[in-house]
């Protein structure tokens, strides 16, 4: 191995933390023992993002899919997302004075970290065979996210304005968002194995939704004037030429649209009723020469939906007779649950909304390294923003270690701004500190006794 290889994890250590993914339960969100599963799959996720952006053996990958552990990811991500909408809100109606919403977010990343794993195992066609039928839960998942970041992205309050049940909210709404686009990737991935695609969902009616309503665009709230694009996880602003360069996200949805409409099987399981075939002749207009320029094999979708505009009547091709297999994960979870959200809200409350702060201290020691800002600025590849203007910033805050500036002008005008939530965590941490030291001080005094 290189020297100037970076890893989080060794191998041994990765196939350890493989082997000892297994299932959650919606009881035992936020205990010790889960936390300790959290903290393996996020140091999963790292390595797999380190491995596959640096074209290295996909080591994490070949361990998931030979100990069959794809599927556990599945069923993680559907266990927080049915908890997120049965427990979470009964959770926020028990409790009115939140004062600490950490574990809280921990559990809503979660499913974010499940879902980004899954993305970058699922780029080998052997991993979407090792989902086995897992994928068909995975794609009822998938599915409802996706059509709720149609809606567009809402931008969340002002953390001056937000109280802790705003914060928690507009937490989950950012992840929602931010796991919508990820099941995009996920869904091409699905195509090429997938009939469910055409017969139960209609997903090619989906795709040209999307590229309709273009989630992955928006204007600035702050500056009408700037135009900004969803790439890598962030709102980034986009000028010039840069405004007709496809994202990441925008270029799979084309070819997802490409891959499903062009599928052999297409023609078989799919019915191009008149309604149809007229919203799917809407994406023409978006078919320009810079478009076809950067993704060529859209000139073969160019040329089928032509084919298809003045081609006259609904197909008649007879459907084939499709016995499915039913998705059974969130089935298994809202069963398990029925009539007694509450109840497990009421076992769960003191979990997440502790006074306790010794036991808060032991959640955030024993998940530091599982969220290191060294790891994640690594991953991160591009340089840091500016939280004044927005430019690269070389300099991290000296405080709380979150914010960038680009220079002493802008960490002055922000600071107003930033001051409480700076405060917040150089609060923290010192009380973390303060604790590390008092119990080195007690173990040496006993001994010493």
């Amino acid at each position: 191995m290189d020297e100037d290889t970076f890893d989080v994890l060794n191998a041994a250590e990765i196939e350890h933390y493989v082997l000892s993914l297994r299932p959650s339960k919606i009881d035992e969100l936020g205990t010790e023992f889960w936390l300790q599963t959290h903290e393996f799959m996020q140091k999963l996720s790292q390595q797999a993002v380190l491995e596959a952006s640096e074209h290295r053996e996909e080591v994490v990958k070949e361990l998931m899919a030979t100990h069959s552990k794809v599927s556990v990811l599945v069923h993680e991500a559907i266990c927080i997302s049915v908890w997120r909408e049965k427990v979470l809100p009964e959770l926020l109606r028990l409790e009115e004075n939140i004062k600490d919403t950490f574990l809280v977010y921990c559990v809503l990343f979660h499913e974010a970290t499940a879902v980004a794993l899954l993305e970058t195992v699922l780029f080998h066609g052997d991993s979407c065979e090792a989902l086995g039928d897992t994928a068909v839960d995975l794609l009822d998942y998938c599915m409802p996210l996706i059509y709720q970041i149609c809606a567009g992205y809402k931008s969340p309050k002002e953390p001056s304005e937000a109280s802790p049940m705003d914060s928690i909210k507009d937490q989950e709404m950012i992840i929602c968002f931010n796991i919508g686009m990820r099941c995009i990737s996920i869904l091409q991935y699905l195509i090429e194995s997938m009939e469910r695609l055409y017969t139960h969902h209609d997903v090619p009616l989906l795709l040209v939704h999307l590229l309709e309503v273009r989630p992955w665009e928006r204007t600035d709230p702050k500056h009408p004037g700037r135009k900004l694009k969803f790439s890598d996880g962030q709102w980034i602003e986009v000028k010039g030429e840069d405004v007709l360069k496809l994202t990441r996200t925008e270029g799979q949805v084309w070819l997802a649209l490409r891959q499903i409409l062009l599928r052999e099987s297409c023609a078989r399981l799919y019915d191009f009723s008149d309604f149809r075939r007229s919203q799917l002749q809407k994406v023409l207009r978006y078919m320009t020469d810079p478009l076809l320029d950067q993704v060529s094999p859209l000139i073969d979708l160019k040329q089928f939906l032509c084919h298809l505009q003045i081609s006259s009547g609904p197909s008649s091709t007879r459907k084939p007779l499709i016995l499915e297999v039913i998705p059974e994960i969130r089935k298994n979870f809202l069963d398990w649950g029925s009539r007694k959200w509450r109840k497990i809200a009421k076992i769960q409350l003191g979990t997440f909304f502790q006074k306790d702060q010794g036991s808060i201290q032991k959640m955030a020691q024993s998940l530091s390294s599982a969220y290191n800002l060294d790891v994640l600025d690594r991953l991160g590849g591009d340089m840091a923003k500016c939280a004044g203007c927005g430019d690269p910033a070389p300099k991290r805050c000296s405080r709380c270690k979150t914010e960038w500036y680009c220079g002493r002008e802008c960490q002055v005008k922000c600071w107003s701004n930033h001051k409480q939530v700076c405060n917040s965590v150089v609060e923290a941490a010192e009380y973390i500190g303060k604790k590390e030291t008092e119990t080195k001080q007690n173990i040496t005094t006993q001994e010493i006794i």
